[in-house]
């Protein structure tokens, strides 16, 4: 008989400002040291999913402090959710009308984000993916806003082994890629 699965769903924070805005349903997330600003919020999900032992059917979740007020959804709806159903996976992406005006998640990036389509084509034919963003379609059923979503840790595995190639190739000072990420890349105070 399989173990009962896991819920973690940790909320990220900066600060005491961030720290105040916690849910108490959900694992505080300390990156007040924010050793890699850098890398925002991938830097402690990195951490945690490097660090931790999970098991293959354990739920885990990464939200930021401004889960709340952009969703209106407490911490016992998602945990009473998740435990009632059998889902591998769980949206809870706010902002309906972003999801459905844009063709898929990259148009919309490229109307804030101008040249991020072409950024990430050069990174899956870097990796060995032969795919063209400009070709996906969603609906508000198959996208994520907000990186608001749970998953089974089988999910994210597969995750941060794309997650960690990105990682190696920004992190390379010799890749003309690596560098093309960064210099495009622009960062924002955290509120």
């Amino acid at each position: 008989m399989a173990d009962s699965p896991r819920i973690f769903i940790y909320q990220i924070f900066y600060d005491d400002l961030t720290k105040s805005k916690l849910d108490k349903g959900f694992i505080p997330l300390d990156n007040t040291e924010n050793l890699r600003p850098d890398w925002a919020e991938y830097w402690p999900i990195r951490n945690v999913l490097l660090n931790q032992n999970f098991n293959s059917n354990d739920y885990i979740g990464f939200l930021s402090s401004k889960f709340y007020e952009k969703t209106w959804c407490s911490s016992e709806v998602v945990l009473d959710t998740i435990a009632s159903r059998k889902h591998d996976f769980y949206s809870i992406s706010p902002y309906f009308d972003q999801m459905a005006l844009y063709l898929n998640s990259f148009e919309q990036g490229e109307s804030y984000h101008p040249g991020i389509k072409n950024l990430t084509n050069a990174f899956l034919r870097q990796i060995g993916i032969d795919y063209d963003v400009s070709n996906f379609v969603s609906d508000v059923s198959t996208c994520i806003y907000c990186n608001y979503f749970v998953a089974k840790y089988e999910f994210w595995k597969i995750w941060l082994e794309y997650a960690e190639q990105l990682f190696q190739i920004v992190e390379n000072k010799e890749s003309d890629l690596g560098r093309l990420f960064t210099n495009f890349t622009e960062y924002r105070e955290k509120k």
